[in-house]
């Protein structure tokens, strides 16, 4: 017998690996400025916090 367990999301993250750019003496960071949701339940998070947060089962942060 299989059960199924749900749960309720509210927040959905998103995990941005792009690499900044410096361009002069100002650091950008191209994806940030090109994602755009369609909702507030989406968090950006990098790399090395989400994995964190996987592994100690808290929520995710904001960048």
């Amino acid at each position: 017998m299989i059960l199924l367990q749900w749960e309720h999301v509210t927040t959905i993250a998103v995990v941005n690996m792009d690499n900044s750019v410096i361009v002069g003496e100002k650091q950008i960071n191209y994806a940030s400025q090109l994602i755009n949701f369609p909702i507030e339940s989406f968090t950006v998070t990098g790399l090395t916090d989400a994995k964190m947060e996987i592994e100690n089962g808290t929520d995710t942060g904001e960048e």
